[in-house]
Order: structure tokens, then sequence, then C-alpha cells
């Protein structure tokens, strides 16, 4: 199976936060609803308040953080 790096085929989009309060997301999920396929997540860095990196990945909400190590 192929994943495509589109959120527009998704019904449920999460935010985290990992402790900014600037309301910039270091995580943001994408799935469809009500369904038990991977979530498509994305891990944003940012360097003096501004995005400048984004990795993508595909796997489980609940482990999102070790997605990317």
């Amino acid at each position: 199976m192929r994943y495509y790096d589109s959120p527009d085929r998704y019904d449920e989009v999460y935010w985290d936060y990992d402790g900014r309060t600037d309301g910039q997301a270091v995580y943001v999920g994408f799935k469809q609803y009500q369904t038990n396929s991977d979530w498509l997540v994305y891990k944003f860095t940012y360097t003096s308040d501004f995005a400048t990196h984004r990795q993508v990945a595909v796997g489980s909400w609940a482990n999102r953080a070790s997605l990317f190590t």
C-alpha cells in the first residue's frame, strides 16, 4: 500500500503542542473517520518561532513521537 502526503483525504485531525504555549503545533495527525487505518503524522521543527522543517510518517497517533526517532 502506498501512502500519499495529502491530508485532504482524511476526516479527523488532531494537534499536539508538546508543551509549546505559542499556539504552534509540533505534531499534526490525520486519519480517516471511524477506520482502523494508520495516521498520517506531521512533525514540525521550529527555529525562532518559524516552522523550518516538516517530517512525515505513517503510524499510530499514540506512538507519534517514536515515529520520528
